[in-house]
Parts: structure tokens; sequence; C-alpha cells
């Protein structure tokens, strides 16, 4: 396999330290240029090295031409400087000397950069998602959402318990609504949060905006953006534009398979409880796929990576087998991780459409939304549906009618395989030919978050163009102190909409002067919104520009999403009448929520963009950046490499209790008297211990790709 120049690998002259000049095309666009899908995370790339401007290579200039939009040229900017140099009379150059030394220099090398500022998205959204799995369920609904908590603050403790099967939220409420004060209490943690008798309890009906529903959009998100720039990356590097399709295809079949092995090699699902054997058995599983994901060294011939490709993919076979094939397991394709599988959906889907659209602005979006809607809608429940079915069920409206188009599809006996037995010798198991589980029509819901990333990837790209094509002469940058106070506003804006969409159960916000309903308290992120806004504005140089534009997009998707979070529904039965019930991540998953995640993600790469990408300023998200690079090592870590490192008895020549020789059982001892915010401490450590590992591994380059 040909790989691009290696911008970190080190000449037999260099020092260790010493920034390298990226060797790359400048054509290759900021992200993750020569990365196969978006979540195999880029190439890793110092993030505190500035890159070298390159010419960009004659040879590829008429292929990667074919796709830029009219009147963006391409053109060798370091030789027509050569020639215009050679052509001018000697006379004339003391007065050439002396403009260019008047004329204001740009604060960088022009030219296109990567941008670490999506990188750190990428890895905020899959530590966010660690993170999200190992803290305990059950917290306060402000830190957790959905379920009924482990812990109630003392004034709303008492002994009322709601229905776990419960269909909405009445039980819920009720436990909550009648405050109760005991003079008892003191200071003391356990006190102030006591414990419930029954926590565990999911309801999916309570809509709320938390941090935890936002992590996996922003990572859908952070899927679409890589969209477009992974495929210009390929063509700046000389990849036919007919390729895309079937690495497309082969990317979306190596990610069903990541997500069945990732599930089935979960100690959890191992055996519940895990054992000694099986936390072992789980460390294995974390190493296997370095062998088929890992990039192989320079230098190593073909036929070395395909052995140790096939090496990996044969040892992932063989531990699927055993472990499915003990006594009370089975091979199920049902058995599979919920996310990776949404991914592997919503970049079949995002990339095909973006790769056939691509060539008209807003195609993809005219295309790809009302796709997204039909999948969306059918996926509502009955009452909450936009267009519903007619009650006497003759089929004469719209909800019907998206019911008849959608019907063919909807379902997956195309996938159901086991009339292949009927034609072949032998046997085959029909466990292995009925894929049918891995297919659900309303799995193409999520394209509306992923085909709106691309169009953010376009801008990335049209920036990058700009800087290599039409190099600015003055720059008139934005300073730190507005910056800083656009930065202010973004981060207001977006704890803003947490805070006033965190529980639709809460009567009102008391503001002091005023008290407002709930959830129409959000509505107040509209006043730092607007600020920033207003100081994005005058923007003259080229990156600020480009903010802009970002803080536009963001800004309308945010909006948007607000209004359909508030916006009253006719179903006067429900207890939160609002659009589809209000904002919820579901299931079913709602149009607000896409459109608060969406604005929210675009304004905090607009945030990042300012600091990492234009100013350089990057050892702040340092750990961000090098986990976005490597997300899919991320992914398996959290319960296949740190799972089992806090299970395993590594404290047992320091402590003589056998129940607290684990690291999980000593801090759970330990964390647990300190109620909720104490555990969420043990589990931000967790997540920084699993932030640090990732960020070893990717300086390393041991970087997994697919």
């Amino acid at each position: 396999m040909n790989e691009s120049p290696d911008p970190l690998r080190r000449g037999p002259d260099d020092q260790p330290g010493d920034p390298q000049p990226d060797k790359r095309d400048p054509l290759a666009v900021p992200g993750d240029s020569d990365q196969p899908q978006p979540i195999g995370g880029p190439e890793p790339v110092d993030p505190n090295a500035r890159e070298q401007p390159v010419a960009p290579e004659p040879a590829y200039q008429g292929e990667v031409q074919r796709d830029l939009p009219q009147g963006y040229a391409l053109s060798d900017i370091g030789e027509s400087a050569k020639a215009s140099t050679a052509d001018t009379p000697a006379a004339a150059a003391p007065e050439m000397i002396e403009q260019k030394q008047q004329a204001p220099k740009p604060s960088r090398p022009i030219g296109v950069m990567r941008s670490y500022a999506v990188d750190a998205l990428r890895g905020i959204a899959i530590l966010g998602m660690c993170l999200s799995g190992i803290v305990p369920n059950g917290l306060w609904n402000g830190m957790y959402h959905g379920y009924y908590p482990r812990f109630l603050p003392a004034e709303y403790h008492h002994d009322a318990q709601p229905d776990p099967g419960a269909t909405n939220t009445e039980a819920l409420e009720a436990s909550l609504d009648v405050p109760v004060v005991d003079p008892a209490l003191t200071d003391q943690a356990a006190e102030v949060w006591p414990a419930v008798s029954d926590p565990g309890a999911f309801y999916a009906d309570w809509p709320s905006f938390t941090w935890v529903d936002w992590v996996f959009p922003l990572f859908l998100f952070a899927m679409g953006v890589a969209i477009p720039l992974a495929y210009y990356g390929r063509r700046a590097k000389g990849a036919s534009w007919w390729a895309y399709p079937f690495s497309t295809v082969w990317r979306f079949v190596v990610l069903v398979g990541f997500a069945i092995y990732v599930r089935q090699v979960t100690p959890y699902f191992i055996d519940n409880p895990p054992t000694f054997g099986t936390w072992c058995l789980g460390l294995i599983a974390f190493l296997i796929p370095f062998a088929v994901f890992a990039r192989i060294p320079k230098g190593a011939t073909y036929g070395a990576w395909i052995n140790l490709r096939l090496l990996g993919v044969g040892a992932a076979i063989a531990l699927l087998a055993y472990i499915n094939g003990r006594p009370g397991h089975s091979f199920s394709w049902g058995n599979y991780d919920i996310i990776i599988l949404l991914l592997a959906w919503a970049s079949l889907a995002t990339s095909l459409i973006w790769y056939v659209a691509r060539a008209i602005p807003g195609l993809t979006l005219i295309i790809g939304l009302p796709f997204a809607f039909i999948a969306h809608h059918q996926s509502m429940k009955a009452e909450w549906r936009i267009f519903s079915p007619s009650p006497d069920g003759v089929a004469n409206n719209i909800g019907d009618r998206i019911n008849t188009l959608v019907e063919p599809i909807w379902s997956a006996p195309w996938l159901d395989l086991r009339w292949l037995n009927n034609h072949i010798p032998g046997k085959l198991p029909d466990a292995l030919l009925d894929l049918s589980p891995l297919y659900n029509f309303g799995y193409f819901k999520f394209v509306w978050i992923t085909v709106a990333g691309t169009i953010i990837g376009d801008i990335i790209i049209s920036r990058a163009r700009k800087a290599a094509n039409e190099p600015e002469e003055t720059v008139e940058r934005w300073g730190y102190a507005r910056i800083t106070a656009i930065s202010i506003l973004m981060l207001l804006t977006i704890i803003g909409t947490f805070v006033g969409l965190k529980d639709y159960a809460t009567p009102f916000v008391d503001l002091g002067f005023i008290s407002i309903d709930t959830p129409y308290a959000s509505l107040l992120v509209l006043f730092p919104l607007a600020l920033t806004i207003f100081l994005v504005q005058p923007a003259t140089d080229l990156w600020d520009r480009h903010v802009r534009v970002l803080t536009w997009w963001g800004s309308a998707w945010l909006v948007i999403g607000l209004l359909l979070a508030i916006v009253p529904s006719g179903v006067e039965t429900m207890r939160f009448a609002f659009l589809e019930g209000g904002v919820s991540k579901g299931p079913p998953s709602t149009l607000s929520w896409y459109c608060l995640s969406l604005g929210l993600g675009i304004l905090l790469v607009a945030w990042w963009t300012m600091w990492v990408d234009a100013r350089e300023i990057r050892w702040p998200l340092g750990l961000l950046i090098a986990n976005g690079q490597n997300p899919m090592l991320a992914y398996i870590a959290i319960r296949n490499l740190l799972a089992p490192l806090v299970a395993l008895p590594l404290l047992a020549p320091f402590i003589s209790d056998p129940s607290l020789q684990s690291l999980n059982a000593w801090a759970n001892d330990y964390f647990t008297p300190g109620g909720p915010w104490s555990l969420f401490l043990w589990a931000l450590a967790q997540t920084l211990a699993l932030a640090i590992v990732v960020w070893v591994f990717t300086r390393a380059r041991l970087v997994w790709r697919s």
C-alpha cells in the first residue's frame, strides 16, 4: 500500500525535537486528509509543529482541478514567484525590495493547514462518550439524563418510588415534586445526597438536553465534517475520483465488523459478572485489533502488510468463535455495538450523497435532509409524528403516503440469506446467514447531522483553497481581546443551552427578579449569541471571515433547535405538550435534538478555530487532539484496557481486604460516601487516564485506521 510522506519522519541529519516540514501536497485539506474513514482518525501530527507551505505537485493538478469550484484555478505559487523575479529588470529590484518591506507580512505561512480544531472536536466527543459510559447511572438530571436518580438531594428524598415499568414520567415526577425536609440532616455529603432504594429505570420520555445527550451527535457531526476532507485529501495525493464509492463501501464493511467485535469482546458480554480470566481475555481482545488497524511502519513490504492484516483478522475470528462456542453462548449478528453500527450506516449514506451532490452547492442538504426526515418520521411514536396516518385506515394523507413509500425498505428481508441453504451443499448455521439484525431504516435519521456536517467540511476546504491560491496582502486579524470576548460568549451560549433545557419537569427558573417557565429559559442564550454575531461581523482577515461563516451556520442551527424545543403541540393529553414531546435523544430522537447538537457543535468548531488553527495555540487541547486522531483506539480501550486494569486486584500487595484490592472497588468505597459529585470525579479521573494512554499511543504513531 502506498502511503503519503510522513511529516514527522526525521532525516539522518535532523535533531530530535526539530519541527519537520510537511511534505504533503499543499492541496491536502485541513483535518484527516489521508484518513480512509472519519471514525478512524487522521494521521497523528505534532500539534505544536508549524507546517511549511509547499507548492502543489504538477502531476496532480489536472485531476484535482476538476473538483474545484469555478474560479479557483490551481497555480504553482513558488514557480510563479521565481519567474516573476527572473523577468524583473535589475533597476527595479530596489523598488520591489522596498515595497516588500513596507507591505505587512502575514503572521503565518500562506498555505493549507490541517484543522486541529476538528481533531479536538472529535476528541472531546469520543472522550465524552467514554465518560458517559462510566459515570454512575442515576446521577441528578443536571449531571446525567434519563435515569431515575441513584441519588436525590435531601429535600426531595422520601419513600415514594416510581414504577420501573411506567411508560411516562408521572411516577417519576411524583417522587420529585413533594419536598421532604428532615431537620436531622447535617452537612455530611452522605446525608445531603441520600441514595434511593430502587435506581436504574430509564425514562426516555423525560425530555431534556444535557452534555450526555450531546456527545454522540457531536461525534456524528465530526464524522460528517471529515467526509469532504478525506475525499479531497486523497484526490490531492492522486487518488482517482471513481475509487471513492468503493472505498466508502469497504469502510462500511470494516466498521460493521468492528461494531460486532467491540460488542462481543466486552468483558461483561463474555461473562457476567466477569472473572479474573474474563478480564485477561478482554486485554487480549484489546491487543488483536492492532494487527488489523494499526499503521504499518515505513519501508514494510506489501507481503508483510497483508500477512499482518490476515493474522489479525484470523485472530479476531478465532477469539469470537471461542467466546460464542462456550456453553450458554451462541453467535448472532444482533450482538453488535449500536454506536459503531449507527456511525457505519450514517457514514455510508452521507458519503454517497455528498459524493453525488458535491459539485452543486447546497444540493447535499436538498437531498440529504428529506431522506433523513423520512427515516426520522418513521422512527417517531405515532402521537408525535408530524404527519400521522389516517385514523380510518384510508391512505389519503401525507403520513400514509410516507408509510407506503418506506414500507418496502423499512424492514430488511433482503438481508435474510437463509434461503442459500437450499442451493448449496451442506448447511450453514442460520445465525450466519440471517444478516437482517444489522439493518434498520430508522438508522438513517442520523444522516440529518452528518449531511449538515459535510457543509462545514466544504467550508473548511474553501478557506484552505483560498489560502493556497489567493494569498492576501493585507492581514488585519482580530486582536486577542476580541477573540477572548467571542470565546466567552460562545461558552456562555453552550452552557446556557444545557441549563435552560436540562429539565422540562422543573416548573420555573428563579432569577431573583423574575421567574421563567422552563424550557423557555433556554431563550436567554439568544443574548450572548447575538453579541457573538455582532463581534464577528467586522472580519477582514481570511481566518476571521472563516470563523464568521461558521458562526452564522452555528447560530442558524441553534436558533432552529431552540424554537423546535419550545414549540407547543396539539397533544393535550400529554404532560409535556411540545413538538415531538420536547427535545430528547430518545429513543426516539427529536428534530430539536439534531438541530441543537449541530448548532452547538459548529459554534465549538468556530471557537477553537480562532485559537488552535488561526493562531496555533494548540497545547491546551493537546489531549483532545491526540484522542481525536485515534478515536477507534479510545473507544475500545475504555472497556478492554481501562476496565480490566481498574477491576483486576492490582492493589493486593498493599491492601489485605480482598474486597478492596481492585482500583475500582477501592475508589467506589472511598468516593461513595461523598455522594454523586465525588463519584463523578472518579469517573473523570478514569477518563483522564484513558486520554493520556491514547495520547501516548498516538505520539508513538500507533494509530488505528480502517
